[in-house]
């Protein structure tokens, strides 16, 4: 399936302006246009193909697990956190939990045994974090929330203006912008850089209400897949069609598609299709495909390859980072400063560490279960429970300078 380097890299007939409304993923006319405007850039995106297409396979059952530390830049119109546009730290880590889930095929909607396309579903060994440490060396919870004023933007010019001013470090951080797409762009989830962009709009921008599993969401798009899909791309992953009829996405095992999917088609789907995707039709639930949120589930072993040559490659600084690793200043958490209030709840529970430093949290049931993962730090980090069931829970607040636990009662 794959096709010469130079032809991939020439496909330039799509529009190089701004993309159309129906276009729920900007990433390739974006990477199109630069292609065609910056020798720089497609200097290096050749060289970044020829390093990738002399790449060892990488699709065997086990290899390295990297974490990938990222930075979530909340870039807001002025609401109070965890409302519009300025989402809660709560759904950011939804997302950050739905994506490693889905890099390590941990998805509870993942492929059954019996499925054609199973044999083909891989765990790319890829987690990511929220970065526990600043480009300064300070302790942070990798999150950031910016009001510029502006109830959307279109990319150019959040390329332009905003991305330039927030970025951290793109050689150690993942970052990524949550911010309402709108303007010539409304109707566009998200997009992101593939490797080899430039240093000051390197990463992910995903829409507000496609981000993450909980809160601001919306209905269809609140599986966090928008997220799959666009890290996908910043790891050097294309469309499933190639971007044209019949295209090539430069990996072997996805059958050759005749064009985006949407909505959930049934299996096995467009077997006639004139590309000849085979006895099985089109993988419509691979993640880098446009189907909803509830139909996809899938990277594949291919995929896999090519994700890990851009990781041990053009991105290799990322897997060397220790953004992730809390700053050797953290103060001990104390039991007497950590509050968890009030307790018993009904709804809403607030969390406060007593301490500056990174802390995480997650509250456990009693058999043991964990019901909420995060972090927190002497600010209060407010909890909502009301999806949990009436009882006794723990919660516990750990880091590396040691271990804090608390009780919680919630009540209906």
């Amino acid at each position: 399936m794959i096709k010469s380097i130079t032809l991939s890299l020439l496909t330039l007939g799509l529009s190089l302006g701004s993309f159309a409304q129906s276009q729920k993923c900007a990433s390739h006319v974006i990477h199109n246009k630069k292609m065609s405007e910056d020798v720089a850039y497609q200097t290096r995106r050749m060289a970044i193909e020829s390093q990738v297409a002399s790449a060892p396979s990488s699709a065997r059952k086990t290899a390295t697990v990297y974490t990938i530390p990222m930075v979530v830049h909340v870039i807001h119109n002025g609401e109070t956190e965890g409302s519009g546009t300025n989402i809660s730290d709560a759904q950011i880590q939804s997302a950050v939990i739905a994506l490693n889930k889905d890099f390590r095929m941990e998805n509870s909607d993942s492929l059954t045994p019996s499925h054609p396309f199973y044999n083909l579903s891989a765990d790319v060994e890829l987690e990511f974090c929220l970065a526990k440490k600043d480009p300064s060396g300070q302790a942070t919870t990798g999150i950031t929330r910016t009001n510029r004023g502006q109830a959307d933007w279109e990319a150019n010019l959040f390329d332009s203006i905003v991305k330039p001013a927030t970025i951290w470090d793109h050689t150690k951080y993942l970052n990524v912008w949550v911010v309402t797409i709108g303007g010539v762009d409304a109707g566009t989830l998200g997009y992101a850089s593939f490797p080899g962009a430039p240093d000051t709009t390197d990463g992910v921008v995903i829409g507000t209400t496609f981000f993450g599993t909980t809160g601001n969401v919306s209905q269809g798009f609140d599986l966090n897949r928008t997220f799959t899909h666009e890290v996908g791309h910043y790891l050097n992953l294309y469309h499933i069609w190639g971007d044209e009829t019949c295209g090539d996405d430069e990996v072997a095992d996805t059958p050759t598609a005749q064009q985006d999917n949407s909505g959930c088609p049934s299996f096995p789907h467009n077997v006639s299709s004139a590309c000849s995707p085979g006895s099985n039709g089109e993988m419509y639930m691979n993640y880098m495909d446009y189907t909803d949120d509830a139909c996809m589930n899938l990277f594949t072993l291919g995929q896999k390859t090519r994700m890990r040559a851009a990781i041990e490659g053009p991105r290799v600084s990322l897997t060397t980072s220790d953004a992730c690793n809390n700053p050797t200043s953290a103060a001990a958490i104390s039991a007497s400063a950590a509050k968890v209030f009030p307790n018993p709840t009904t709804e809403l529970v607030t969390v406060n560490s007593g301490t500056d430093a990174v802390v995480n949290l997650a509250i456990y049931d009693l058999s043991g279960a964990q019901v909420f993962a995060g972090v927190t730090t002497g600010a209060n980090t407010v909890v909502n429970v009301t999806a949990f069931q009436a009882g006794n829970y723990i919660v516990v607040l750990s880091s590396e300078a040691g271990i804090v636990q608390k009780s919680l009662t919630v009540i209906k």
